[in-house]
């Protein structure tokens, strides 16, 4: 970012955390991640625009931007194309059925996100899982969900 951080121990840490966390790609990214995970896969500026704005505006404000998401027209104009991925779904799942898994058969979680290739903390990379639909709409993953919806039920 062409700013040199002396030497400090934590602190050398903390002030570059707080300068890339006020810069404006930032903001940019932190918009267009939210609007890719919430409303398209293809998100456009005019989307990503006023998130960016209240998040350089706030200071970063994430409950600031989340409801700037919410007043975004494509927040309710877009078609529900969106696929949740397996560990959302899971979640979800549990929650409409007012279930709770035992800690003797955490198998029952673990298992679907395993066949789905989403297990927690085994991301191949440090960007964590795609959000992207695609990833997740395949013919072999829809079967997986629709066994997971049939064995939950």
């Amino acid at each position: 970012m062409g700013k040199p951080y002396p030497a400090g121990q934590q602190q050398q840490g903390r002030d570059a955390l707080a300068d890339f966390a006020a810069h404006p790609a930032t903001a940019e990214h932190i918009a267009f991640k939210l609007v890719r995970h919430f409303i398209t896969d293809e998100p456009t500026p005019a989307m990503v625009d006023p998130l960016k704005q209240k998040f350089l505006q706030t200071g970063g404000d994430l409950k600031a931007v989340s409801l700037a998401l919410l007043d975004l027209p494509e927040s309710w104009s877009t078609p529900l194309t969106k696929f949740r991925t397996p560990y959302e779904m899971s979640i979800a799942t549990y929650r409409a059925l007012g279930k709770r898994y035992k800690n003797n058969e955490t198998w029952t979680l673990s298992e679907p996100l395993y066949a789905l290739n989403n297990m927690v903390w085994e991301s191949p990379s440090p960007e964590g899982y795609s959000d992207d639909t695609l990833t997740w709409l395949n013919p072999d993953a829809s079967r997986i969900r629709v066994d997971l919806a049939q064995f939950s039920s």
